[in-house]
């Protein structure tokens, strides 16, 4: 079975702000699966939004996923 982090261990693993990761979730950016009021976030989707801010920042991939070929 999976990993499931807190919003409080997520937001520790990737070094943000509580009100930055719950903006995050509201808007969709990190997908949760809920458990009755709280949030879970797997580690295969806090890796995988980690990739994706990295590839969004450093400018390897733009935000549809496509590789800049600049």
């Amino acid at each position: 079975m999976e990993k499931l982090y807190t919003v409080n261990e997520a937001k520790e693993y990737l070094r943000i702000s509580d009100p930055t990761i719950r903006r995050y979730i509201k808007d969709g950016r990190l997908k949760t699966q809920r458990m009755g009021r709280q949030h879970r976030i797997t580690e295969t989707e806090l890796k995988a939004f980690f990739d994706r801010q990295i590839d969004y920042y450093f400018g390897t991939k733009n935000n549809e996923g496509e590789t800049n070929n600049d």
